[in-house]
């Protein structure tokens, strides 16, 4: 039993002290001479009633009032009691366990191991745990279920055994969506048996660069609380190094960020060139940055040969002090067209096609045209195939057996007879084709925005396709199309399908039921045209377009048609992956990516900036989030937590109650005694 206000238990003692004054008999030390007395003998002074206890139980009432009232004030409570009521009723614990970039840092991680102890020893005989690591997800290290179904002594060794194998790695941090996936892991959990409590245990930096926005919109569930612990740096200076966007496909352009509490200003950055030891290497500059500002320095140029490790010194924290520079060499993809209109023809529609297919640097495009009677795909294998004017069998044959393999086909059918080619093509059963009678001009509807080629406008603010007028198309029966996934339709009663992609094999072909130029669309003026035909290529690609700038933890971009490709990593690890495997980076630094038949390509790897932000949240701020905060979110120290700790427990007892209570009977029953006492006392005086 322990009590909160310690101050008032010393008022129990205080009872003793005029018992004490009382029973104690005391000589008079001062003498006064008088000279009439000066010859009588000295005597002890007489006990008189007064120095005696007549009504002891009278006095005991009033000193136990008096111990109730003390008792009351230091406000006790009782912790093996509460233990046992806990027990009983038991918690569920979800403990998450920062593992970003960030707890890189010197120190952060050994910190949070002792805090992984420190709430471990809280947990109760009865208590349910799961334990969780987020850095950019939730991954589970131990489960609700499994902590449940493990023997009570078995429990501790299985944690500590998986618990030794966690470390920081070098992701981001995403605290909105660790937290929200944690709350459903909570409610998922299955149990007869009703907790007393739920609540999240976040060991964490909170750095401010944590993306916990998306929790301003979040609904938490009623009975659920986050307590967060939070980690403190040994060191405030630190400011990041990031790669800055630039204008210029050869430059390279470095941002330094210093962090708002920091007290060192003054830094440099420099670079060392990897893999070619004739580049130019860039000079060492100096920077002043003020605390809570950034600059931008341009580093130098960089060609496809050469790559650049850029370095920042004259902060504390060397884990965000390293950036990866390379530049990929572009990709090189081929555009096949059949059709017998000239390049230079601008009522053609190969005169806006080949147009349409701008270089951009992550890719080259070549455009081939065919005629009737030129030999079939020459040179590299095309990505994709725009088929406008009707082809000799040997092409069809050739262009088939393409298709199987996974080659993307577009039909523009301007007549019946290029319907019925592409329905060929696609190896579909013939179907009626017939003109359709358009009395104005037809419009698109019932767009399919979840295929590649309208995706781009899926968005509310671009899904306007009233400004494109078809005034002749063909009509199709879209049931006689079976297996086809239609795309468009025209607008109007019988809504006949206006474009249809069919497969066939691993490839498909892509039917247009009007032309997209001339007397049936204004289609290639359209102002979506270019953007809609140039995200159908990247699509045909297999892959996303090649980013700029890769962070950890990002898919590395792999290239098309290649079986095996040979990875290595910053580590000199190698690994050895198909292109069709979604390959992840896990650390910064250069991936090498080798194929068969292509060049070596070098990708940088950075840190992500946000990891950077190391400025710790306030806990006002994580307030204003909408976060369920528990008292033992505001404590910073092992005494405050004790503190509070206490301070749940009395005012779950309140045992000061039922103290108060039996003082004011004690006081109820001296005050009676005390009057009937008089009251003998007065009636015999007077008998």
């Amino acid at each position: 039993m322990s009590v909160l206000s310690w101050l008032y238990v010393a008022g129990v003692a205080l009872v003793g002290v005029p018992i004490f004054l009382h029973m104690i008999r005391r000589t008079p030390h001062g003498k006064v001479p008088f000279s009439t007395l000066m010859f009588l003998q000295p005597s002890p002074p007489r006990m008189t009633h007064r120095s005696r206890i007549e009504h002891w139980l009278l006095l005991l009432l009033r000193a136990l009032a008096v111990v109730l009232i003390a008792l009351a004030f230091a406000r006790p409570y009782w912790r093996e009691t509460e233990q046992q009521t806990l027990a009983r009723g038991g918690r569920r614990v979800a403990l998450l366990i920062d593992v970003s970039a960030s707890l890189q840092r010197k120190g952060m991680w050994a910190q949070s191991q002792e805090r992984v102890t420190h709430v471990l020893k809280d947990l109760g005989s009865e208590d349910s745990l799961a334990v969780f690591t987020f850095d950019t997800a939730l991954a589970s290290v131990l489960r609700f279920d499994d902590w449940d179904q493990l023997a009570a002594d078995a429990r501790r060794p299985v944690l500590d055994e998986r618990l030794k194998t966690l470390a920081p790695n070098w992701k981001g941090t995403d605290l909105g969506h660790a937290l929200s996936e944690a709350v459903a892991a909570v409610a998922e959990r299955g149990s007869g048996k009703q907790p007393k409590s739920v609540e999240l245990v976040v060991i964490s930096d909170f750095q401010q660069g944590g993306r916990i926005e998306s929790l301003q919109q979040f609904q938490w569930p009623d009975g659920i609380v986050v307590r967060p612990e939070f980690l403190k740096a040994n060191t405030e200076n630190n400011a990041g190094l990031h790669v800055a966007a630039s204008l210029s496909r050869e430059d390279v352009k470095a941002r330094i960020e210093n962090s708002i509490d920091a007290t060192a200003e003054r830094f440099a950055i420099g670079g060392e060139a990897v893999g070619n030891a004739t580049a130019e290497v860039p000079s060492q500059q100096d920077a002043v940055i003020p605390p809570g500002q950034s600059r931008v320095l341009k580093v130098g140029e960089i060609d496809s040969s050469t790559a650049w490790r850029v370095t920042l010194s004259g902060d504390d924290e060397p884990f965000d002090n390293t950036v990866w520079v390379s530049k990929a060499a572009p990709r090189r993809v081929t555009v096949a067209y059949y059709g017998n209109d000239s390049a230079d023809d601008p009522k053609a529609l190969r005169y806006f096609l080949e147009r349409a297919f701008l270089p951009t640097p992550e890719r080259e495009v070549e455009f081939l045209a065919y005629a009737a009677g030129q030999p079939v795909l020459a040179g590299d294998r095309p990505v994709l195939v725009f088929v406008v004017a009707p082809q000799e069998s040997s092409v069809l044959q050739t262009l088939g057996k393409q298709i199987e393999d996974g080659l993307r086909v577009v039909v523009i059918a301007r007549d019946d007879e290029m319907t019925r080619l592409a329905v060929a093509l696609a190896g579909h059963e013939p179907v009626e084709v017939s003109e359709a009678k358009v009395s104005n001009y037809a419009m698109l509807t019932n767009v399919d925005f979840e295929h590649p080629l309208f995706s781009e406008f899926s968005d509310a603010k671009l899904a306007d396709f009233t400004k494109l007028p078809i005034w002749k198309h063909r009509a199709v029966d879209a049931r006689a199309l079976k297996g086809g996934r239609v795309l468009a339709q025209f607008d109007g009663e019988s809504s006949l399908p206006a474009l249809v992609e069919l497969p066939r094999g691993s490839g498909s072909v892509i039917v247009s039921l009007f032309g997209w130029h001339g007397d049936d669309s204004r289609f290639v003026l359209w102002s979506k045209f270019v953007p809609m035909v140039n995200h159908l290529l990247t699509h045909s690609l297999g892959s996303a377009p090649q980013p700029r700038g890769l962070m950890v933890g990002d898919r590395l971009p792999l290239a098309l048609g290649v079986k095996d490709c040979v990875i290595k990593l910053p580590s000199g690890e190698t690994r050895t992956v198909a292109a069709s495997e979604a390959f992840h980076t896990t650390e910064p630094g250069l991936y090498v990516v080798t194929a068969s038949d292509a060049e070596p390509s070098v990708w940088a790897v950075n840190l992500d900036p946000l990891e950077s932000r190391t400025t710790p949240l306030r806990l006002d701020e994580l307030k204003s989030l909408g976060l369920p905060l528990t008292d033992m979110a505001a404590a910073s120290t092992d005494e405050e937590r004790r503190q509070l700790q206490s301070r749940e427990l009395e005012e779950r007892q309140k045992y000061w109650q039922w103290l108060i209570s039996a003082g004011i009977v004690v006081l109820m029953l001296e005050t009676w005694l005390a009057g009937r006492t008089a009251y003998q006392q007065s009636a015999a005086m007077q008998g």
